[in-house]
């Protein structure tokens, strides 16, 4: 059997971030894509898309019915706190998007 050693880096301080590396509202973040259409759900980044890809991907601790309105509202309420910090934006046409300090925090 071969054991690998260690990581060396495994002591380095990560660089702070808005929202704790393992938070909801980073997988939110992160769900947040550059396309605009989905094949499978038509629109992506909006609130309805959103919220479908949260509550379907198990990773996610975000369960409900993507279809009820408390469910959206548990997510609206992410992205909201996504948006103060600074880290999305809402468009006028209800898209979300990712500004330069949200890339920046997913690659921290």
């Amino acid at each position: 059997m071969i054991l690998s050693a260690p990581h060396q880096d495994a002591d380095v301080d990560l660089p702070p971030s808005v929202f704790s590396r393992d938070s909801v509202e980073r997988r939110v973040l992160g769900n947040i894509s550059d396309e605009e259409n989905s094949p499978e759900i038509g629109p992506k980044n909006n609130l309805g898309s959103l919220t479908y890809e949260l509550v379907t991907d198990t990773y996610t601790p975000i369960n409900g019915n993507p279809y009820d309105l408390s469910t959206r509202t548990i997510v609206q309420d992410h992205l909201d706190r996504l948006v103060e910090a600074g880290l999305a934006r809402e468009r006028e046409d209800d898209i979300y998007e990712r500004t330069e300090a949200g890339w920046v925090e997913l690659e921290t």
